[in-house]
């Protein structure tokens, strides 16, 4: 859930600071726009599901039961 949660931050912090930049973040040539690609596609990832992971952290604390096994 950690992991899944940091790499969320990371991905709205970089979203924020390619939104300040401008258009031109959004060249291929731009180091921001390859950054921004390469989280938005990390985060797709199912280990980084933050729903899921959220999900799975709280039932258990809410006394639910978890359906299924968790793979992470």
């Amino acid at each position: 859930m950690h992991l899944a949660l940091a790499v969320h931050r990371c991905k709205k912090m970089i979203n924020d600071v390619v939104e300040a930049s401008g258009a031109h973040a959004h060249f291929q040539e731009n180091p921001l726009q390859r950054a921004k690609r390469d989280a938005d596609t990390l985060s797709c990832h199912y280990l980084f599901d933050l729903d899921g992971k959220l999900e799975t952290y709280g039932k258990p604390l809410l006394g639910q039961e978890l359906e299924g096994q968790p793979m992470v």
